[in-house]
């Protein structure tokens, strides 16, 4: 009795290593770009949320003096870039908001964007919650 393996076993063995290899290697990839993408966005999220927690730690009185401010926001790995923009809306209310991007490889052109919009009242007056919607007046 012969103990060996014949060409034709050993050519099916990497044909079905072939045929199941490459998609499963396609598929991890894939897995790996989506956890680094997802994992920017979460520290794009952090920043973002850190730079809104120092503006929002203001009294009203202190940010509505410095309105319209902006302000260059920068940090997180990778270099994150963008602004934080604070505008008056309407006597009492504030929008606040921080706009970020990040190339999407280091040396492309080619940008990622987070954004994250923040809207404040001044805390000792109520604020219309009714506002008209297209054409008609709102109803109360």
């Amino acid at each position: 009795m012969r103990r060996g393996v014949s060409l034709a076993e050993i050519v099916l063995a990497v044909g079905l290593l072939a045929i199941v290899g490459v998609p499963l290697l396609g598929v991890l990839a894939t897995t790996d770009h989506e956890a680094m993408t997802s994992q920017d966005y979460m520290q794009a999220e952090a920043v973002a949320q850190r730079e809104l927690a120092l503006v929002l730690a203001m009294r009203w009185d202190d940010l509505d003096r410095q309105l319209p401010l902006t302000r260059p926001v920068r940090g997180g790995d990778p270099e994150l870039a963008g602004e934080l923009t604070a505008t008056r809306l309407e006597d009492g209310l504030i929008s606040i908001s921080v706009e970020l991007a990040w190339a999407v490889h280091t040396g492309s052109a080619a940008q990622r964007r987070y954004g994250l919009v923040r809207f404040v009242a001044r805390p000792d007056q109520s604020i219309r919650t009714a506002y008209p919607f297209g054409d008609g007046e709102a109803k109360r």
